[in-house]
């Protein structure tokens, strides 16, 4: 069996996450440190740095301050494990190389995003494995308590979906439309929608027939009618009530 050797405890581990973090550069997709001694250096890194009752003198703008991380960025090798320059000069460098290396930067910055996309990716989806049963129990309990607010979100992607949605109308102004229809009326049997009856967000045109997630091609309805008049245009479903629509 293959086995992968720790390089700060020199202890040799099968080559799995059971011993190893996940690292996209490292030997078989592993860090090179186990992950006994990834904690403790994590330990120590975590400890206070600096003296407070010491100072330290920044080596470009020459004030003297607190040798404390509020003055001074972290540096192992630098004397009370701070750096030389001090915060304020520190970020001054940072700024001035970004607006001279402008490429550079982007390149090292969607290089880290890429990097931490993969990390988070991970993280999100062991999480998701070890509190299975806790996060399905709060959505449901969630859904239950905010189900106007998922039947936005609901129709608000399945618009997206049917490529029927229109730029700067999205859940948040759905909301506001709603609001502004009150008191609710059902737009096809035009009954009035009692406070905590159901109803649905019904598109006039339906987004199969050509329809847009639009203020103006939105209503409300009773399931019952809604789902009676199916891929119908309002006219078709009740030509007495309803003119026809124009062509779109």
């Amino acid at each position: 069996m293959r086995a992968k050797i720790c390089t700060k405890c020199g202890t040799e581990f099968p080559p799995t996450l059971e011993f190893f973090n996940k690292s996209t550069t490292g030997k078989f997709g592993l860090k090179a440190k186990c992950k006994k001694c990834c904690h403790q250096w994590y330990r120590e890194y975590k400890q206070p740095i600096g003296n407070a009752s010491e100072t330290k003198v920044c080596t470009v703008c020459h004030r003297e301050l607190p040798a404390t991380l509020q003055n001074f960025p972290r540096q192992k090798t630098g004397k009370f494990g701070l750096r030389s320059k001090c915060k304020l000069c520190h970020r001054r460098e940072v700024a001035e190389y970004r607006k001279a290396n402008p490429e550079k930067t982007k390149e090292l910055l969607r290089r880290s995003r890429k990097k931490m996309r993969v990390r988070i990716r991970e993280y999100k989806k062991q999480y998701r494995e070890k509190y299975k049963k806790e996060i399905k129990s709060y959505m449901s309990q969630y859904h239950k308590e905010n189900l106007a607010r998922g039947r936005i979100y609901t129709k608000t992607r399945k618009a997206k979906i049917k490529g029927g949605s229109v730029k700067g109308f999205g859940s948040t102004e759905l909301r506001r439309w709603i609001e502004s229809q009150k008191p609710l009326r059902c737009y096809l049997c035009e009954k009035k929608i009692k406070a905590g009856e159901q109803y649905q967000i019904e598109h006039r045109i339906p987004l199969s027939r050509g329809g847009k997630h639009a203020p103006w091609n939105l209503a409300i309805a009773h399931p019952f009618c809604n789902n009676s008049k199916h891929d119908k245009t309002p006219s078709e479903f009740a030509p007495d009530r309803f003119r026809p629509e124009l062509p779109l």
